[in-house]
């Protein structure tokens, strides 16, 4: 049926959280059209940030380098890959951490982020020049 979709996984109740999808979500499904999204899980983690990274024209940003660091020497960086994802899984503690997104062609960033459980993000990055 057309419509807009987005996936969400109780991880406390599965066993597992979303660590990427093959089409950014919410993703639309037009009229007759059929559209195939892989999942890829990992297992549950009490605290985890699932950040999906995107260009202004909703575009997913491949190769975005985000570093989230926080209280306790917490650093850690990941790479997206195609999707414009990253997951960090086993974030140590309740609180409020620092997150640096760097991308070819983009204006970098820092915001901070409250992580309290398994929390996603979405961020929009604005292309160098604009």
């Amino acid at each position: 049926v057309w419509d807009s979709y987005s996936l969400k996984v109780d991880g406390a109740q599965t066993g597992y959280d979303i660590k990427e999808t093959s089409v950014v979500a919410p993703f639309v499904v037009t009229p007759g059209a059929t559209v195939d999204v892989v999942v890829t899980v990992v297992p549950h983690t009490d605290r985890s940030l699932h950040v999906t990274i995107l260009s202004l024209d909703g575009e997913p940003v491949d190769n975005a380098t985000v570093q989230l660091t926080g209280d306790g020497g917490y650093d850690q960086t990941r790479v997206s890959g195609l999707p414009g994802q990253v997951f960090f899984e086993d974030i140590p503690t309740i609180g409020t951490y620092t997150m640096n997104i760097s991308a070819p062609s983009h204006e970098g960033q820092t915001q901070q982020v409250n992580i309290q459980a398994t929390e996603q993000l979405r961020v929009t990055m604005t292309p160098t020049g604009l």
